[in-house]
């Protein structure tokens, strides 16, 4: 099964809206809605900075999330989401065009990939929610950069000095992505800021001979970010099997107070003494990083870092982890196992 063929549509989404259908004609809908969501993946989720990767699903699985909300029907089975989308579009469904249901159809399960899409950005992988706010941010405020949008994807270009609004025209094509993450990982320094590291990208794009002076605005961030990781570097790997071997435990929990100490002072003065954390999250805090510390040098990270500090703080849903605590405690861990194995090092 896929998209329904054009002339039987509009009598599958009217038995639908109007819960006068059969499981046979529910499960041609649902393929459909799944295929237009499928369909917009495949071609744009790629080019998002959002990386399916990152998430361990297939294609079929992400779209499967997305399109699920849509689907709710109330206690007398009716598809309420369906049901008033229709009704807000103006005529009777009865008396639409087969053409304005499919394209209406359509427009509603892309709006719905890109609410979905958005919110994964933000709920897990908050270093690129930030980043593309920054970016985002820098375009709108600097003189100095343009934005237009062909056919829905939007392409970033640096404007010509006095000049408005405008492109070289060329019929050059677009520099691909590899390409451009080179331009940048060798443009862009660690300290440079959003709007520095926008203008450096720009300048070499606008400067190489063989490509158009644009480059799309999902393949800006995704470079610029990975620049900015590797600056940051990634979390420590966990320690290999034995490393530690010639260490006695004394020394090893030693070097563990130590750094909890250092971070236990950090927590006092920028969190605790600023009203930015409660006492008790600063004690789940610090409980949490002594537990993690202790499974990353015997045998690496056992769980997820929610499920660490959850244990301390059992108030704290994965929500609002996501929303106010994950970007600062795992920054913490990470300056505490940088420490820790620096230390550790150190004695060997």
């Amino acid at each position: 099964m896929g998209l329904l063929p054009f002339g039987e549509l509009k009598a599958v989404v009217v038995q639908v809206v109007q819960s006068d259908y059969t499981e046979e004609v529910l499960e041609r809908f649902i393929q459909h809605v799944l295929s237009v969501a499928l369909s917009y993946l495949r071609k744009h989720g790629l080019q998002s900075p959002l990386q399916l990767e990152d998430r361990n699903k297939e294609w079929q699985d992400l779209a499967l999330d997305i399109v699920a909300p849509l689907f709710m029907r109330n206690p007398a089975g009716e598809f309420v989401l369906f049901q008033r989308y229709f009704q807000r579009l103006g005529p009777p469904l009865e008396e639409m065009e087969e053409e304005l249901v499919d394209s209406s159809l359509r427009r509603l399960v892309i709006q719905k990939t890109k609410q979905e899409l958005s919110r994964m950005l933000r709920d897990y992988d908050t270093q690129t929610a930030k980043v593309r706010r920054n970016i985002l941010l820098s375009i709108k405020n600097s003189p100095r950069v343009g934005m237009h949008e062909v056919q829905r994807a939007k392409f970033v270009f640096l404007l010509p000095s006095g000049e408005e609004d405008q492109t070289n025209g060329s019929n050059l094509p677009v520099m691909p992505y590899e390409v451009l993450r080179q331009q940048a990982l060798s443009g862009i320094g660690p300290n440079d800021n959003s709007l520095k590291a926008v203008l450096n990208l720009l300048e070499s794009v606008r400067a190489h001979p063989d490509y158009r002076d644009e480059v799309p605005l999902g393949d800006l961030i995704r470079a610029v970010r990975e620049c900015f990781l590797r600056a940051r570097g990634p979390l420590p790997p966990p320690p290999a099997p034995g490393q530690y071997q010639g260490l006695v435990s004394e020394e090893i929990e030693r070097a563990k107070n130590e750094v909890l100490e250092t971070i236990s002072r950090k927590l006092r003065s920028s969190y605790l003494k600023k009203g930015k954390m409660t006492p008790a999250m600063e004690e789940a805090y610090y409980k949490a990083i002594r537990e993690i510390l202790d499974d990353w040098v015997e045998a690496g990270q056992a769980r997820p870092f929610y499920q660490y500090l959850a244990t301390y703080y059992r108030e704290l849903s994965e929500t609002e982890y996501r929303r106010k605590e994950r970007k600062k405690f795992e920054y913490i861990v990470k300056t505490a196992q940088t420490h820790f194995r620096q230390k550790l090092e150190k004695v060997l």
